[in-house]
């Protein structure tokens, strides 16, 4: 028979023993030292100069004094003198200075692992994984990666704050100093701010809580996309293909077809170069793009496409044009037919045609008598002259005529700058209009015949 008992290697008492208490006795200290096992620290390598009796200790490592060649042994102090207990795997001990339970793995001494804990998992101070929790960071992980997955549909991680002013966010560190931050930040819009150095923060993103604008730069947006910065800009790179923006305007509600799609952008060219193009897709948001403007590589502004276009119109006039030379109007035979010497009818009726000297009453009406002079003449006159003499001046190209319908007032919605009107209300109208190129040149047909004339007659 064993003279101890397995688990806790207290002493049996036995048979014909003499001193029976005294086998008891030391039976009982060691129970008292072995149940419920709560130690004062885990981590001192020599004993304490003034034990109390009772006392208990894990020794540390590499002790020393009287503690020496014990290391990870429970000390207890009975009866002013130190006991030690080689502990068993699966014994649990609870380190006062520390707020934490330990468990012996056979080897040393563990922090009790998750599966161990209560099974109400609930209101804990904090947790470390691998790691020390502190009043700041309740909850410490230290591993390669961190898992959150679903239990059978979707999975949310939920960041809550108390006000709006405080602060719900993700913050990310290098060396523990931060570089990049997301979340609502000081109010409840959604912010991404980045930083050098962790003291100068940079606001690169906000989102607007109400509306979902976005704001690049320090800003609350205004637009659905607003950006602002010392050096506002946008880029688009594209590797050897066209880059271009499209912008499509749809009734309201409805985003299946488009009243109308534009885009802007660079085709890329085989050599290398490229244009800059403004065009329209129609009522289709892909597909062949019609162009309307485009800037050559060179620097050379030109139409869409070849003599398809006008630049202006009837009721929407440029004020002025500025060259350092003249229009170059197409004077090819080779687009031309039936060449013919100008009709003495046409040079007849062009003769009593008058030039007039007049003043447009715009400019009367702004500047009064200081409103300039100009010299021309007078589209419905022309008009008036030809017919007389049977002629429609309309079909020689002398003259044109523009109508166009009314055209209702458009206030558009800004949000920075409130309601404001985007295209004037037009009344319907008409304009007559003379082709001075022709006109000239009837000019110079006709004085020419007239001089023709005056020599034929000396």
């Amino acid at each position: 028979m064993s003279e101890e008992t397995p688990n806790l290697r207290l002493p049996y008492i036995m048979p014909s023993q003499a001193q029976k208490h005294v086998t008891h006795n030391e039976a009982i200290r060691a129970i008292d030292a072995l149940m419920q096992i709560g130690v004062l620290d885990r981590d001192l390598t020599t004993p304490p100069s003034d034990p109390v009796d009772g006392d208990r200790h894990i020794v540390g490592g590499g002790a020393t004094g009287a503690w020496a060649g014990n290391d990870h042994l429970l000390a207890a102090f009975q009866d002013s003198a130190w006991v030690f207990f080689q502990p068993k795997a699966g014994w649990i001990a609870y380190v006062a200075d520390e707020q934490l339970m330990l468990v012996y793995d056979g080897t040393e001494w563990q922090d009790v692992p998750i599966q161990l804990a209560p099974g109400n998992f609930q209101d804990i101070e904090g947790v470390g994984i691998n790691s020390s929790y502190d009043g700041t960071n309740r909850l410490s992980v230290s591993s390669p990666a961190s898992l959150f997955s679903h239990e059978g549909s979707g999975h949310q991680i939920k960041v809550n704050k108390s006000s709006a002013v405080d602060t719900a966010s993700i913050l990310f560190q290098t060396s523990w100093s931060g570089r990049a931050e997301f979340g609502t930040t000081g109010d409840d819009n959604f912010h991404v701010k980045v930083s050098p150095d962790g003291v100068t923060w940079n606001e690169a993103i906000q989102v607007d809580r109400t509306t979902g604008a976005v704001g690049i730069g320090s800003l609350s947006p205004a637009r659905p996309l607003h950006i602002r910065g010392s050096n506002a800009a946008v880029r688009l790179d594209r590797d050897a293909n066209t880059v271009s923006v499209q912008l499509h305007r749809f009734p309201t509600g409805d985003y299946t077809t488009p009243w109308k799609g534009y885009t802007f952008g660079v085709e890329s060219h085989s050599s290398g170069t490229g244009r800059f193009l403004i065009g329209d897709y129609g009522t289709a948001v892909a597909g062949p793009v019609t162009y309307r403007f485009i800037i050559e590589n060179n620097g050379e502004v030109t139409a869409g496409d070849d003599n398809v276009q006008s630049l202006g119109a009837a009721s929407r006039r440029w004020t002025q044009v500025y060259a350092s030379s003249a229009t170059i109007s197409t004077s090819d035979e080779n687009e031309k037919q039936d060449i013919e010497t100008v009709p003495d009818a046409w040079l007849d009726a062009w003769g009593d045609v008058e030039w007039s000297r007049f003043r447009y009453r715009d400019a009367v009406q702004q500047k009064g008598d200081g409103a300039r002079w100009h010299i021309g003449i007078v589209a419905q006159r022309v008009r008036d002259r030809f017919a007389a003499r049977g002629l429609d001046a309309f079909r020689i190209g002398l003259l044109c005529y523009d109508e166009w319908d009314e055209e209702p007032e458009i206030v558009t919605a800004d949000g920075e700058a409130g309601d404001f009107v985007s295209r004037p209300y037009r009344a319907a109208g008409s304009r007559y209009g003379i082709r001075y190129e022709e006109a000239l040149s009837m000019e110079a047909a006709w004085q020419r015949r007239e001089l023709r004339r005056l020599r034929e007659g000396e």
